[in-house]
């Protein structure tokens, strides 16, 4: 004799019928208004050579005509995904409508086996044993068609083109205090090196990503530490190409924080962004110098101090062969830097100084573009406080002909400016010869 069936033997549905198809019809209307944008985009493309004369022009035209099929293929996925949506909460809306009727009538069994006498059993009754038996055989139908249909849901989305989403990811926390050393050196003595690295405190870790093939991909990771850490390093090495050595040292005391993520959109470009955050004091310097036969000359040094809270986040779009971003950052507290830096030989030469010192609070931010190689940003600052700051760059080498000049001054409140120009040659042949097939 089966056992009674009663309330506890009936499923439960939280799938809701109407959230599914509201879902499904929003996953419709993006991929309609990217699709249409593309459109747009190409469009507005198509009239650049109204306003720029040049052999390549056809090309550049061209070079666009991949962005709406790519939308398209977009679209007729999300639409795709929609369906199968659909389709699902039909599946589940029906039922419910069987969860109802299979409720009523176990509640219904449940008051007839309820009113046999007493010492009697009501599996010897066959009218009631029949009964009890043919809701049990409707209840598992019921609990096998709700399976089958999220199987069959499962099944369609995964054979979109990108198939299934890949996820995965991994996370790790520690505290405590570590510290390590090493030193190695060649046997002849030409080379050597020393670091040096201890921590006390608390940290955290952790990434993951997404993965939809063609579709495109998303992926990001943080860390986080609070503490302190320290570490120094030195090496140098001597050979018939030259000579190179250089040493480095960083401390810091307090919280600091990173975050970064990637979005792929398949053919609709990239985009991209992180962000950073600390609180505290930290200082550090590095010097290096090289010289050899191949690459000439190239000396550097840097010194740092800050003590304060600071900020700072960027974010970068790019397709084909332009990209736009964007930067911002904040400041309080006082902060010292000085660097330098000098190389020359065969491919060019290039310089770069600056020096700043600010007591006070700061914020800033700083756009820019590039196509084909070719790149500019601007960037301004406000200050409330005491300081300085300037510094220059030039450079001309097969990668990169650039000047790039900074300043800025307060006293009491004041404010900054930056300015950037730069030319890559092997960039913007790169850039052509992959996107024209040359």
């Amino acid at each position: 004799m089966s056992s009674l069936v009663g309330a506890g033997s009936l499923p439960t549905i939280d799938a809701d019928p109407e959230a599914l198809r509201g879902a499904a019809a929003t996953l419709r209307s993006s991929g309609g208004e990217v699709s249409a944008a593309a459109g747009r985009m190409q469009a507005s493309w198509q009239s650049l050579g109204l306003a720029y004369d040049a052999p390549e022009v056809g090309q550049l035209v061209t070079a666009m005509l991949g962005v709406p099929t790519a939308a398209e293929a977009y679209d007729a996925a999300l639409d795709s995904v929609a369906g199968a949506l659909e389709t699902y909460a039909d599946a589940v809306e029906a039922a419910k409508a069987k969860l109802a009727t299979l409720r009523s009538d176990v509640s219904a069994l449940g008051s007839d086996v309820a009113a046999v006498d007493d010492g009697e059993d009501w599996g010897d009754d066959d009218g009631l044993a029949a009964r009890n038996d043919a809701l049990a055989t409707e209840i598992d139908g019921l609990v096998a068609e709700l399976d089958d249909a999220e199987a069959a849901a499962a099944a369609a989305i995964s054979g979109i083109e990108g198939g299934r989403p890949i996820v995965s990811g991994s996370a790790d926390a520690w505290t405590g205090t570590t510290a390590t050393s090493s030193a190695t050196s060649s046997a002849d003595g030409t080379s050597g090196s020393a670091e040096a690295e201890s921590s006390w405190g608390a940290g955290a870790e952790a990434e993951g990503r997404l993965d939809w093939g063609s579709l495109g991909s998303m992926e990001g990771s943080t860390d986080v530490f609070a503490g302190t850490k320290a570490d120094s390093s030195a090496s140098y090495a001597v050979g018939p190409e030259g000579l190179s050595a250089k040493a480095g040292a960083h401390a810091m005391a307090g919280g600091e924080a990173h975050a970064e993520g990637k979005v792929d959109l398949g053919g609709l470009g990239e985009m991209s962004g992180d962000a950073d955050a600390f609180a505290g004091a930290k200082a550090g310097a590095d010097a290096e110098a090289k010289i050899n036969g191949t690459d000439g000359v190239e000396l550097s040094a840097a010194a740092t101090a800050v003590a304060g809270a600071s900020a700072a986040a960027k974010g970068k779009y790019e397709v084909g062969p332009g990209s736009v971003g964007g930067s911002a950052d904040a400041f309080a507290g006082a902060k010292a830097d000085a660097s330098a830096a000098a190389s020359a030989g065969p491919d060019g030469i290039s310089a770069k100084a600056g020096v700043e010192a600010f007591a006070g609070a700061k914020a800033g931010a700083k756009a820019e573009a590039e196509f084909f190689g070719i790149s500019a940003e601007v960037g301004a600052d406000v200050r409330a406080g005491v300081g300085v700051e300037a510094k220059a760059e030039t450079s001309f080498t097969w990668d990169d002909v650039s000047l790039h000049l900074k300043g800025g001054g307060a006293l009491g409140g004041g404010g900054g400016a930056e300015l950037g120009v730069s030319f890559s040659p092997k960039e913007m042949i790169s850039d052509i010869k992959k996107n024209f097939g040359f």
